[in-house]
């Protein structure tokens, strides 16, 4: 009796941090891509004049003129702002893996009851990602270059918080998604 009680007891562990470790992966690929969409939306021809206090012999400031799109000021704002911009998510289904997360609302097929304590988890659960990895968020989203989607390539290859597949975007307009009923999930 008392291995029974024990095995349910661990499975129960396991399943709660399965669902804690996809709700972290989620709020994580929303934070990074989100983000990457307020900064790619940012005028590219705007710039932003950087320097130093010091001043050469001749009583000049050496600035240089650097784009304002992936300065660390922008980055900064857009990541600490991004957790307010969030309400456009449900907790639902990945129409590929089937895994339980957050996904943005435009992807429901029919249109879902506002679910806020929903909105609430996604919410605390981003702050808590910023609040422990804000620094190097806006340092990756900083120096990204090149093709690698952003949620893949921090979410998953820097910090392990996803497997592979929960990375996978897919075509909103074309797939289908379930939206979670059970509000005590989380």
């Amino acid at each position: 009796m008392l291995k029974a009680l024990l095995t349910v007891f661990v499975l129960a562990r396991c399943m709660s941090f399965q669902k804690t470790t996809d709700i972290k992966c989620s709020a994580c690929l929303m934070i990074l891509r989100e983000s990457e969409k307020l900064i790619q939306n940012e005028d590219p021809s705007k710039t932003l004049e950087v320097g130093s206090f010091r001043v050469d012999p001749h009583g000049n400031q050496v600035l240089k003129s650097i784009n304002y799109a992936r300065s660390e000021i922008n980055v900064m704002e857009v990541t600490e702002s991004i957790c307010t911009k969030n309400l456009v998510y449900v907790l639902g289904e990945h129409p590929i893996t089937k895994k339980r997360g957050y996904i943005p609302r435009t992807s429901l097929k029919s249109s879902a009851p506002e679910e806020s304590q929903n909105n609430y988890s996604l919410s605390t659960q981003c702050h808590e990602l910023l609040e422990d990895y804000s620094e190097e968020i806006v340092d990756y989203l900083r120096k990204k270059e090149g093709n690698e989607e952003v949620g893949k390539g921090f979410c998953y290859t820097e910090k392990n918080f996803c497997q592979e597949e929960d990375t996978v975007e897919y075509d909103e307009n074309k797939e289908g998604v379930t939206v979670k009923e059970d509000k005590n999930e989380l």
